[in-house]
């Protein structure tokens, strides 16, 4: 059993210019996001988490180093926590995309958002935070909680918002938030203290 703490990236360039990409090396965080994820840094400090996991996309890196040196840890990328994969339309405004019924688009499914993350969360055996994208964590959330792509519209991923899922047993702890109450804090700490169970 392992707590996962996901949390989006912060505020990046794409965000400010609406542009939907999973390109690698393009997009900082601005200095609000830089801010924010400061600020989930902070709140994530004293809850026992061992590891930091990233996508490799430029602006998920940058959070990541934010929290994990705050933490004292370092960043491990693995490259399935990456944003969508968005085909032709990569790099583009998201108000320029002709948006239909994602299965009839030529950009990645639900069910390969669902396969990817949970190859990558199941398979951690040590408290960890997992810095991706709104679309990933959504699509990971919902299948958590028995839902699919159509019942899932209402879970919000905020810039730099924090869910804590149970990766063994599915419980769902938070979703989207940004600050924990104490009962909360207390009871991902006891998680955190037990011994770490290999997967």
């Amino acid at each position: 059993m392992a707590l996962i703490a996901l949390v989006r990236h912060g505020e990046s360039e794409a965000n400010v210019l609406n542009i939907v990409t999973h390109e690698e090396g393009k997009y900082h965080l601005t200095e609000r996001g830089r801010e924010q994820a400061l600020f989930i840094s902070r709140t994530l400090a004293g809850l026992g988490f061992r590891r930091v996991y990233s996508s490799p996309l430029l602006r998920t890196v940058e959070t990541a180093e934010i929290i994990a040196s705050h933490l004292g840890l370092s960043v491990e990328v693995d490259a399935r926590l990456r944003e969508t994969d968005m085909g032709p339309y990569a790099g583009m405004r998201a108000d320029e995309i002709p948006w239909g019924p994602r299965e009839e688009m030529p950009i990645e499914s639900w069910a390969s958002h669902v396969e990817r993350m949970h190859e990558a969360i199941d398979s951690m055996s040590e408290a960890s935070i997992v810095v991706s994208h709104a679309f990933p964590i959504r699509a990971y959330l919902a299948s958590v909680m028995g839902l699919g792509e159509e019942e899932s519209y209402g879970i919000e991923v905020r810039n730099a918002s924090l869910s804590v899922v149970d990766n063994r047993t599915f419980e769902v702890i938070a979703i989207g938030s940004f600050v924990l109450s104490g009962r909360v804090r207390k009871l991902i700490i006891e998680r955190n203290s037990m011994p770490a169970v290999d997967l």
